[in-house]
């Protein structure tokens, strides 16, 4: 038996992936936040493709 509704938000999840390039939201958060390190708190992070630049850049970040 399998879980309908687990492979049903892998594959959102998986398509959100794909389908989302742009970065214009991301470059834009790094110039307001600044170079020095901050905490980040990202709601409904989902993949990572906002908290993993963040962290890259130097900053604490956190995702639910």
């Amino acid at each position: 038996m399998f879980n309908e509704k687990a492979i049903i938000a892998k594959w959102n999840a998986e398509m959100y992936d794909l389908n989302e390039r742009e970065i214009d939201d991301v470059e834009f958060a790094l110039s307001v936040i600044g170079g020095a390190p901050q905490k980040i708190l990202e709601i409904a992070c989902g993949s990572g493709r906002f908290l993993v630049p963040m962290a890259k850049a130097g900053h604490m970040v956190y995702g639910l």
